[in-house]
């Protein structure tokens, strides 16, 4: 009789070290997760700043061309864009310095 429950209770004993172990692992296997998200949240905020960045830096760049398309202006800053680019007017002879 004493065997018997010698049994059981080794049986007992190793049905909850079994249910510690499952319960281990999944709270490994959690906390894994967890720390990947962070990582993760932490990287796409990291984009978003930079982004947000260069958002802002195009709407600078975007208000600046509008207030130059609004004023009396303009005309001179397309000549200038155009010639930055290589475009010269009728007749216009460019001459490009290469001893430098």
């Amino acid at each position: 009789m004493k065997i018997t429950t010698e049994k059981a209770g080794i049986k007992q004993n190793a049905f909850k070290i079994g249910i510690i172990v499952v319960v281990l692992i999944l709270l490994g296997f959690c906390s894994f997760n967890i720390a990947s998200n962070a990582a993760d949240i932490n990287r796409k905020r990291a984009e978003l700043s930079e982004k947000q960045a260069v958002l802002d830096s195009q709407i600078a760049e975007n208000d600046k061309l509008k207030e130059i398309l609004e004023s009396d202006d303009k005309s001179e800053y397309m000549e200038q864009e155009a010639r930055k680019k290589g475009y010269s007017k009728d007749g216009e002879i460019i001459y490009y310095d290469s001893g430098s």
